[in-house]
């Protein structure tokens, strides 16, 4: 059983040490834990690449993180799916980087804070893809934590398997388009200027559902009672704690 941990982890449950949470899993079965921004390094050289080889009039491309974006244009904007960079997510990278290196037949199990990725694996089984084998939420880790009587507290932290970019645990912070109705003004903007409007949309727009990013996602549990500053502030503490660098706060 492998394990591919969004990093959104560290705000998702009450512990001083979000490192316990890989132990645990460890505890509950997962031969491999793993951190899905291990692969934010191919997701940024995908962009740039396509952002380098586009024509301009097919600019400004958009992300494709986030599945509930990536429904929203396949169902109500499907001229602007060809502008979808990159095709896979990082759950979807991720899974075939797991299933290529750890074989086929092991069990990718995808833990994230959005139920939206549910429907996002089943549309990549759809066409073709490597979809995780299950989909869990952070909410839905957490309920069986408590079934089995796991108090995080108690486990001794323990790093995550693989190698993940010094940067790439501070990318779940980044929300510079984040919310519902910013998203759909967004993309009539898009709609627009693919008409030969000009909006200064820029090369590359980066769109997020959930108010605040993933942070906010409707399977964080019961860490959604908390407000987002702190939310940030937790994933910040832990970038601080595992590469002992400075970080200027958003905030």
């Amino acid at each position: 059983m492998v394990a591919s941990l969004a990093p959104s982890y560290p705000a998702a449950f009450d512990v001083s040490e979000p490192l316990s949470v890989i132990s645990a899993l460890r505890a509950i079965g997962f031969s491999i834990v793993e951190e899905t921004v291990s692969v934010m390094e191919e997701v940024v050289k995908i962009r740039l690449q396509a952002i380098g080889d586009s024509n301009p009039r097919s600019l400004p491309l958009l992300s494709s993180s986030c599945s509930r974006v990536t429904g929203l244009i396949k169902e109500r904007y499907p001229q602007l799916e060809e502008r979808l960079v990159p095709r896979l997510s990082p759950m979807s990278l991720h899974v075939r980087s797991l299933k290529e290196r750890y074989g086929n037949d092991c069990v990718v199990v995808f833990i994230g804070p959005c139920t939206h990725k549910r429907s996002e694996a089943e549309r990549v089984a759809a066409t073709g893809g490597t979809p995780p084998d299950l989909v869990l939420t952070f909410d839905d880790l957490g309920m069986y934590f408590r079934k089995l009587g796991f108090h995080l507290a108690s486990f001794l932290p323990s790093e995550p398997d693989g190698e993940t970019p010094d940067w790439a645990r501070a990318s779940v912070l980044v929300d510079s388009l984040s919310g519902w109705n910013q998203v759909i003004e967004t993309l009539a903007n898009v709609e627009s200027a693919a008409s030969g409007h000009d909006h200064g949309l820029g090369s590359f727009i980066e769109m997020l559902a959930c108010e605040g990013g993933c942070l906010s996602g409707d399977g964080m549990g019961s860490s959604l009672t908390l407000p987002l500053q702190e939310r940030q502030g937790k994933i910040i503490s832990y970038f601080k704690s595992m590469f002992q660098c400075p970080l200027r706060s958003p905030l």
